[in-house]
């Protein structure tokens, strides 16, 4: 039987660095859909499938995705989504980035998966951002989401993940122990 793991994490707390580190141990990620412009550093269907937001409502329409959701932003509403499909033919050690909302749809969809949550200080979140040069009033929205969102997730998740000043190395270390150890 095929068990996903899935990444979830606030802003900030490293999940895409977690996750690129698995790819090199031969995870495969799922590459999610988004409405939101590129950026100068991203490839298209490497960090994600960039769609316009009629396609993303066409997709949506034809239900399409597995789970979606949206942010409202200080440049407009973007839009985020994974695809039944990539689940539903996902590979051994078979690696997704999920919200906490992504995770309900998962069991909703009797998909076997096994949840990290990369927990991150408040303050060590406030200072990645500052790091990474994050416009301040699109940080502090994400922040304020991030509170609401996670919310109870120790109580929605299988493990609890020290990401606050660890080497990368060992965290990908643990979960991939903790993985394999489970499915």
């Amino acid at each position: 039987m095929i068990v996903i793991l899935v990444i979830t994490g606030k802003s900030c707390s490293g999940k895409d660095t977690i996750v690129k580190e698995l790819e090199k141990l031969g995870y495969q990620r799922i590459i999610t859909y988004t409405s939101r412009p590129i950026r100068p550093n991203e490839k298209d269907g490497v960090d994600y499938h960039f769609i316009s937001l009629e396609e993303f409502f066409k997709r949506y329409l034809d239900d399409f995705f597995l789970e979606i959701d949206y942010f409202d932003v200080i440049d407009g509403i973007w839009f985020y989504g994974s695809s039944l499909n990539s689940y539903q033919n996902a590979s051994d050690n078979t690696v997704a980035i999920l919200t906490p909302s992504g995770l309900k749809k998962l069991k909703e969809h009797n998909i076997p998966f096994i949840s990290f949550y990369i927990n991150v200080s408040d303050e060590k979140i406030k200072q990645r951002q500052i790091e990474r040069g994050d416009n301040t009033k699109e940080a502090e929205r994400r922040f304020k989401s991030d509170k609401l969102d996670f919310i109870g997730i120790e109580n929605k998740v299988d493990y609890i993940i020290d990401n606050e000043d660890r080497d990368v190395e060992e965290v990908v270390k643990e979960i991939d122990m903790l993985y394999r150890g489970e499915k």
